[in-house]
């Protein structure tokens, strides 16, 4: 009874080893990476995003920097607001940038780009409207040239507003991307005070890893098994200082970082302006200096992750990877509250009794703005989808007032957000194990080990009659071939892929 007990663990073990193997060939390999489509989803983005870079683009070079002396200017921030055809909460804004009409030198600069201009799904009228009530803004320099976007394909759009304002204004400091939708959770002095006061580091707020950062249930995280380098991906709104600015616009470092999301990260499960920041910042020098000139953004060019600090600390975990952040002068902070299904606050609470924050997922007015009350107390400053408080820009505005006034200053929260009670289960530690195990060892050192491993499980299973030989065979057979079929799908139901690209590559 105990041998055929054992027997059968070692089946399991058996078919477990000829999984990993099977997985680990498939997806590390390069195999299905083969069947990728040149004209990806994301391409042409990232294409214009060089091209921008590189200054052939549409950004406008006919810009005049404001006549402001630097000891006036110092420490200036730059608002980059991604709109579709209008700024939604436009009397919020105007309410809380009011304190810089009064102010003979402007802290605060507004950038825009609206996504939706020139197109024909919104009338023209409105969105002349629209353009003339942001440039009536305190603060307001530019309107930038649209240039193409599309859902998950964004990083044109922040290069160019990027680049846009560190052509128009020299002196400042900090560039802070925001959403079409996002309202100020605290006042304008407060902001200034957490941002300009440490202008020296940009914020990047990491996605975090499911059931060991944020809860199991939210989306946007990572699964704790899955490779390293998804431990990179970030929520796209960024607070880079002018040098990280400069380098997110920098035609070398987006290229390097654009060869390095074709090799690793396309057809992951993130959009592109959700790496491709970190790429870019995270290039060393020695990289940057070999980038080909000849074809920049092809796979050829591309570097082995492991020749990038940034994925290396991942390799050793989550503290390993806030460290090599913080040694690029970027700080794991979010301030910038984006509401994912299942990432939101416990005080919200669990599973299915969880009330969605965004409006109308049904937060009474007073539950949000104690969510308000309670996010403005972790550190961050803005929030994106909520609505406002007191269902009014005035209403709203007193509110974040006064519950800045009660609160003491705290750091953001260094992901969206993180459960101080979370107790990582026993599946998740052993998938995290996994994945450790996966991104120190190379590749044919996994197979083999894999491989050898479920040999000899396989072997004992028959010997120790958990299994006879003939349906130890049959059950393979099935096996293996379920998995050509997941391989399948893996190409066949996502649309950067094609079951022909490898023999369209055949015939260039």
């Amino acid at each position: 009874m105990v041998r055929r007990v054992l027997a059968r663990a070692a089946l399991l073990l058996h078919l477990l080893c000829l999984h990993v193997a099977l997985f680990r060939l498939w997806y590390a390999s390069g195999l299905r990476k083969m069947f990728t489509k040149r004209e990806n989803v994301h391409v042409k983005d990232l294409l214009l995003a060089i091209r921008l870079a590189d200054g052939r683009g549409v950004v406008d070079s006919n810009i005049t920097p404001p006549a402001m002396p630097p000891e006036a200017a110092h420490g200036r921030l730059a608002l980059l607001f991604m709109l579709r055809w209008r700024l939604e909460h436009f009397e919020a804004w105007r309410l809380w940038l009011e304190p810089e009409v009064r102010r003979s030198s402007p802290r605060v600069y507004l950038y825009f780009h609206l996504a939706d201009w020139g197109r024909s799904t919104v009338p023209e009228a409105d969105l002349h409207a629209s353009a003339a009530k942001l440039r009536s803004l305190p603060g307001f320099r530019k309107i930038i040239p649209t240039v193409a976007t599309g859902w998950c394909e964004l990083m044109a759009a922040e290069v160019a507003l990027h680049k846009a304002a560190l052509l128009d204004d020299t002196f400042a400091e900090l560039f802070v991307l925001l959403p079409h939708d996002a309202a100020p959770l605290v006042p304008l002095e407060t902001t200034l005070g957490a941002l300009v006061s440490h202008r020296s580091r940009s914020r990047v707020c990491l996605a975090g890893v499911r059931g060991m950062e944020v809860p199991l249930e939210c989306p946007h995280a990572i699964e704790p098994h899955w490779s390293r380098s998804l431990l990179l991906k970030h929520h796209q709104w960024t607070a880079l200082t002018r040098d990280h600015a400069a380098r997110l616009a920098d035609v070398g470092a987006m290229r390097l970082a654009v060869s390095v999301f074709q090799e690793w990260f396309l057809g992951e499960p993130l959009c592109s302006d959700e790496v491709l920041p970190l790429l870019a910042l995270g290039a060393p020098e020695r990289l940057l200096a070999s980038v080909a000139s000849g074809a920049p953004h092809s796979r050829s060019a591309a570097p082995h992750l492991r020749e990038l600090p940034l994925y290396v600390g991942a390799t050793h975990g989550i503290r390993a990877l806030d460290d090599e952040l913080r040694n690029l002068g970027v700080a794991p902070e979010c301030i910038t509250y984006a509401p994912w299904p299942g990432c939101h606050l416990r005080s919200m609470g669990i599973g299915k009794r969880t009330k969605s924050p965004v409006v109308g997922g049904g937060l009474a007015p007073e539950e949000r703005d104690r969510l308000i009350g309670e996010l403005v107390g972790r550190g961050v400053l803005f929030g994106r989808k909520l609505g406002l408080g007191g269902d009014s820009p005035e209403r709203h505005m007193a509110l974040i007032q006064e519950a800045a006034a009660s609160q003491t200053s705290r750091v953001a929260p260094p992901r969206l957000m993180p459960d101080p009670d979370l107790e990582p289960s026993i599946t998740s530690q052993l998938r995290w194990s996994l994945s450790t195990v996966e991104a120190r060892l190379p590749l044919p050192t996994q197979v083999m080990i894999a491989a050898g491993v479920g040999a000899l499980a396989g072997c004992a299973a028959v010997a120790g009659e958990g299994i006879s030989r003939k349906w130890m065979q049959r059950l393979l057979l099935v096996y293996i071939a379920g998995h050509f079929v997941v391989f399948f799908f893996s190409v066949a139901l996502f649309e950067e892929y094609s079951l022909l690209q490898p023999f369209r590559s055949g015939c260039d």
